[in-house]
C-alpha cells in the first residue's frame, strides 16, 4: 500500500502502477466510501480481507468490460457539467474522468442534495363561542394560558372588550412553537381588530374592511308552510321575516296564506373577503295571496330614511299592522255574541285572539303613548295605546311585560312591549287583541286602517327610475313560477 497514496476518488489506472497497488488502493478507498465506519468494519489490511481481494479483482475485470458504456457515459455527463472531455488519449481520457468525480458530489455530501422542507405558514384556528364560555375558556381551547390573554389585554381598549363575548362570536388564532402570533376578531362587520406578536409582547390594531353588496333572486310556490318552501327556494330564515314585516300591513301571514300563494324576492348580500357575512336586505318583492297581488320596493328618500313602497310609490306601510303577533293562529274571532269558555255565560267577544306559545313577542300595532300598564281583571296582564287621531289599542293576557315601556312611554310601530302568556281568565296561551276608534271597537281583521301619502315630485321620479329595472326582474321570476306551479 506504500505503492500508491490513498484517494477518496475512483480514478483509471495510472501508468507505471502495478495491478496489486492499484487494487490496494481501490480496497482502501471502498472502505472509506462504506456508510458503516464502526472500527469493526474498517478496512486495514488488504492481505488479512483475502475475500475483498477477489472482490476488488472482479471489481477491475467488470470496469474493463464496460469501459465502452463508461465511455458513452461520460461523454453524456459533460452536457450535464458543462466540461469538455478530451478524446485523444486514454490517458487524457482518464484524466477527464477525474475531472469529472471532481464536479460530482461525494458521499457524504448526497443528504445536502435532499430539498430543504419550506416552512409553511400557520394555519388560522376559528373557535366559535359557545354559550357560557369565558375568554379564558377560548384561550385554554386554543392551548394558551393566563398570562398570554391578559397580555392580548393589555394592548389596547378594544383589546379590553374581548372579554365581553356572546354566543356564536368568532376568534381567529394564528400560532406557532413559541405561542401565538396572532389574533383576529372582528369589532364589527367592516372593521377588524388584529393582535400581533411584536418581541416579547403583542401589539394591537384595527383594520378596515371592505364591504361588497352581491344581488340575488328567489322565488317559490307555497305548499306546505311559508318558512319551508321560502327556505327550499333559497330565503334565509331573516329574509322570510324580512318579507313578513315589508307585507305585513296587507296579508295577515297568520290567517290569510292558501296553498299555491307566489313570492319572488330580489335581495342584496353582504360579502367581505370572499366569505358571505348575511343577507343585506330586500331590494324589492312580490306577494301572490289568494290570488291579488302585492309589490314591495326599497327606497332611501331624501331625508335619509329607507321605507318600502307599492308599485304606485305609495308607503306599504300603514298606521297600524295588520296582526301585532306574527305566525299565530286566530283561536276566537270578534263577535257580539260568545259563550266564555270559562264563566259559560253569553257576552260579545270585542276582540280577536291569537294563539300562540307563551313567550312568543307582542308588538305595537301603532306609534302611540302607553295609557295604562297592569293587572285588569280577566284581561290578565293588559297593555293600552292611546294612537293618533282616536285611535287605540288593548292587549291582554300577557305573561309579562317589557321593562323599557311604562305607563306614559312612547312607542313605536313594531316595539316589542311583552310576551304571550295566560293571565287572566285564559284557557290557553293567546292575546287578546282589541282595535278601537273613538272608543268604538272594531273587528282588527276586517277594519280598514288608514293609509300614508304616495310619493311626489323629484322623490316620485327616482322611484320609477329605481323600480323599473327591478320590475322586469320580478317579473321574470314570477313567470317562471307560473310554469313551475303549472307543471
Amino acid at each position: 500500500m506504500s505503492n500508491a497514496e490513498p484517494s477518496s476518488k475512483v480514478s483509471a489506472a495510472a501508468p507505471g502502477r502495478t495491478i496489486k497497488a492499484e487494487l490496494a488502493g481501490i480496497v482502501e478507498a471502498a472502505a472509506r466510501w462504506s456508510p458503516a465506519r464502526s472500527k469493526q468494519a474498517k478496512i486495514t489490511s488488504f492481505r488479512k480481507k483475502p475475500l475483498l481481494l477477489g472482490l476488488a479483482i472482479a471489481g477491475v475485470i467488470a470496469v474493463v468490460a464496460v469501459a465502452p458504456q463508461m465511455a458513452v457515459a461520460v461523454k453524456q455527463t459533460r452536457n450535464v457539467f458543462g466540461l469538455t472531455l478530451p478524446q485523444a488519449s486514454e490517458q487524457s481520457r482518464s484524466a477527464a474522468l477525474q475531472e469529472v468525480s471532481l464536479a460530482l458530489p461525494s458521499y457524504d455530501s448526497v443528504a445536502s442534495l435532499e430539498a430543504a422542507p419550506v416552512a409553511a405558514l400557520p394555519e388560522w384556528q376559528r373557535i366559535v363561542v359557545r354559550s357560557g364560555e369565558t375568554l379564558s375558556n377560548i384561550f385554554e381551547r386554543v392551548g394558551l394560558g393566563l398570562g398570554v390573554m391578559n397580555a392580548v389585554l393589555a394592548t389596547s381598549t378594544d383589546a379590553k372588550g374581548l372579554t365581553r363575548l356572546f354566543p356564536g362570536d368568532e376568534f381567529r388564532f394564528q400560532t406557532d412553537q413559541d405561542g401565538l402570533t396572532k389574533l383576529s376578531v372582528d369589532i364589527d362587520e367592516r372593521n377588524e381588530l388584529l393582535i400581533e406578536r411584536a418581541g416579547d409582547g403583542f401589539k394591537s390594531r384595527q383594520i378596515k374592511q371592505d364591504l361588497e353588496f352581491r344581488t340575488r333572486e328567489a322565488a317559490g310556490v307555497i305548499r306546505s308552510s311559508l318558512f319551508r318552501d321560502a327556505g327550499k327556494a333559497g330565503l334565509s330564515d331573516q329574509l322570510i321575516l324580512d318579507m313578513v314585516e315589508v307585507f305585513g300591513f296587507d296579508v295577515d301571514f297568520a290567517l290569510d296564506l292558501r296553498p299555491g300563494d307566489r313570492f319572488s324576492v330580489v335581495f342584496d348580500e353582504a360579502w367581505r373577503n370572499g366569505e358571505r357575512l348575511r343577507s343585506g336586505g330586500i331590494l324589492a318583492a312580490t306577494f301572490v295571496n289568494q290570488g291579488k297581488s302585492y309589490a314591495a320596493y326599497r327606497m332611501t328618500l331624501d331625508d335619509g330614511s329607507v321605507e318600502y313602497f307599492g308599485a304606485d310609490g305609495r308607503p306599504l306601510k300603514k298606521g297600524f299592522l295588520r296582526t301585532p303577533v306574527q305566525f299565530s293562529r286566530i283561536s276566537s274571532g270578534f263577535s257580539i255574541a260568545r259563550r266564555h269558555p270559562i264563566l259559560g255565560s253569553m257576552r260579545a267577544h270585542k276582540g280577536v285572539d291569537y294563539a300562540a306559545p307563551s313567550g312568543t313577542p307582542i308588538r305595537a300595532a301603532g306609534d302611540g303613548t302607553i295609557t295604562f300598564r297592569g293587572w285588569k281583571g280577566g284581561y290578565g296582564n293588559v297593555i293600552e295605546i292611546q294612537h293618533f287621531s282616536g285611535y287605540s289599542t288593548l292587549y291582554g293576557h300577557m305573561s309579562r311585560f317589557d321593562p323599557s315601556f311604562k305607563k306614559g312611554s312612547k312607542v313605536s310601530q313594531g316595539d316589542v312591549i311583552g310576551a304571550v302568556g295566560m293571565t287572566g281568565l285564559a284557557t290557553g296561551p293567546h292575546l287578546h287583541y282589541e282595535f278601537r276608534i273613538n272608543g268604538q271597537h272594531r273587528d282588527p281583521v276586517t277594519v280598514d286602517l288608514p293609509r300614508a301619502e304616495p310619493l311626489k315630485g323629484g322623490e316620485f321620479n327616482r322611484f320609477i327610475a329605481l323600480t323599473q329595472p327591478l320590475t322586469v326582474r320580478l317579473n321574470q321570476l314570477a313567470g317562471l313560477q307560473v310554469v313551475a306551479s303549472a307543471e
